[in-house]
């Protein structure tokens, strides 16, 4: 009783928000970052398939870069992100498991993860690997 989902993005017209859950609708970027400092953990759910698995989610990068403690489901992309914190992980299509590691994930405070390069350094990477000759 004393947790509170809240759930940010689009929402299909026929997906019921339950009673005692907060949406807050699509957050502009800018707004993304406090709704992650605010967040006691993070829930990353995603299906294997084409898209799952070739889904590289913004939101857990976006997270991590906040240190809160996620909880992803496993995804061949999730897995490579999450490589060196497999305990993140849950295997997909299984709710008491990712129930058990949520609940243990919002008492684990800020999560410390390895630092991802900036987009401009990224972006300089990209275009080395692009102009290289061989």
């Amino acid at each position: 009783p004393e947790l509170r989902l809240v759930l940010s993005g689009r929402r299909h017209p026929r997906v019921r928000v339950p009673d005692h859950a907060l949406w807050l609708g699509y957050l502009a970027d800018a707004d993304m970052p406090a709704l992650y400092q605010a967040a006691d953990a993070v829930a990353v759910v995603n299906t294997p398939g084409a898209f799952g698995d070739y889904s590289y989610p913004i939101k857990l990068y976006e997270a991590m870069a906040c240190q809160r403690p996620v909880v992803v489901s496993r995804t061949e992309s999730t897995a490579w992100i999450l490589r060196d914190h497999p305990r993140c992980l849950v295997p997909p299509g299984a709710p008491g498991a990712f129930a058990e590691r949520l609940l243990q994930a919002l008492g684990e405070g800020a999560a410390h993860y390895a630092a991802t390069p900036e987009w401009p350094t990224s972006a300089g990477q990209l275009a080395s690997a692009l102009t290289a000759r061989r």
